[in-house]
């Protein structure tokens, strides 16, 4: 059974994240750092997924005009 956090991470790739490629609107990996993203070996799969839906819900509540 998946928990609330593994169904939130289906669509996001977190374990191996183009940073180099990010869309303008709605994704994720605009939110997080830069330091973090050039480091992101470093963290381990429990703080990938939390600092993947965090910044997925900060993209997800964008707005635009």
């Amino acid at each position: 059974m998946k928990g609330k956090l593994d169904i939130e991470l289906d669509y996001i790739n977190y374990k191996n994240p183009d940073f180099e490629n990010k869309s303008k609107v709605h994704d994720w990996k605009n939110y997080v750092p830069d330091n973090w993203a050039k480091n992101w070996n470093e963290f381990t799969e429990r703080e990938k997924k939390i600092i993947a839906v965090l910044c997925s819900g900060q993209a997800d509540s964008e707005e635009w005009d």
